[in-house]
């Protein structure tokens, strides 16, 4: 489709899934600066994903959100971003974003390795919200949101100094948001997470499924399993809700289940409380469940 090839070049080849039936509804701006790529997006509600990645492609793809909001998954991670905030996900692996009203973004898209050489262990920041806690993003943000302005104007040798700048604070702020990430979990550690993980999946229908549950079926204790889960930001309650949530949210969208009620389904993966199930999936999805069941993809690729 037009779209999908026009952002492919300044930006990284993605897939497209329209949330309803209407045409997508949207405008590209781009400049070189350096080498770095600055693009200015705004789209109507879609989803996009990055497949595998071809050879070669290994580049950081940094999202500041304008005006509406974006979901971000990467690496079992998956967080929302809101104006002022942003993201960052590796090219090199999948990655979906989820933009579930109209959305206006500024994106930078620069190679890995502008960020590898200063800052170390760059994949545990991707699908993390980049603002909170920084006082670093609002001043690269802010310094981004300008240059939009004026990046048409700019030329190479004023380009050159910009993308120095820019590299800084990008370097910057990505680090400073590092140094708040927990490191990284031993074999032993992961193999728990992992465990925790499938139980709560496999025993979603079960209403009294709740922390002390899982705790006592795994025979490990409730602070071993939130110390384990630092790891992904989210304690063992969130996690058991985000995962009912997520449930109902990919029954929404099963064909099979079309003739089943949200209720039904609600009280299916665990939800005794309809009124709190309702709130907490707008809060999660940003949408009512009615409304996200509406919004069936309509294919734009492949």
């Amino acid at each position: 489709m037009y779209w999908r090839d026009m952002i492919c070049g300044p930006v990284v080849p993605l897939e497209f899934e329209l949330l309803d039936r209407r045409p997508l509804d949207a405008s590209l701006s781009w400049w070189e600066i350096g080498d770095l790529r600055l693009s200015q997006i705004e789209a109507s509600p879609h989803r996009v994903r990055r497949s595998p990645a071809r050879a070669g492609m290994d580049s950081l793809v940094l999202d500041f959100v304008l005006e509406g909001r974006c979901y971000v998954e990467q690496d079992g991670r998956r967080v929302g971003v809101g104006p002022g905030s942003g993201a960052i996900c590796n090219a090199a692996r999948p990655y979906i974003q989820y933009f579930p009203e109209t959305c206006k973004l500024a994106v930078l898209t620069f190679p890995r390795e502008l960020l590898s050489r200063q800052v170390a262990a760059i994949d545990r920041g991707t699908a993390t919200d980049l603002a909170s806690g920084s006082q670093l993003f609002p001043l690269l943000s802010a310094y981004v949101k300008q240059l939009i302005t004026q990046a048409p104007s700019l030329t190479p040798s004023t380009a050159q100094v910009v993308a120095q700048h820019l590299r800084d604070l990008i370097c910057g702020a990505i680090g400073e948001t590092l140094s708040q990430v927990p490191l990284p979990l031993s074999e032993h550690k992961v193999a728990a997470l992992i465990r925790v993980h499938a139980y709560i999946s496999a025993h979603l229908h079960e209403s009294n499924l709740n922390s002390e549950a899982v705790a006592n079926a795994l025979r490990l204790s409730t602070r071993y399993i939130n110390q384990l889960l630092e790891a992904e930001g989210i304690s063992l309650g969130r996690l058991i809700l985000r995962k009912r949530l997520e449930a109902v949210a990919d029954a929404l969208h099963d064909p099979n289940m079309a003739t089943r009620s949200i209720s039904t389904l609600a009280l299916a993966f665990g939800f005794n409380d309809l009124t709190h199930f309702s709130k907490t999936f707008r809060q999660h999805h940003g949408v009512s469940a009615r409304e996200y069941r509406a919004q069936v993809p309509a294919q734009w690729s492949r």
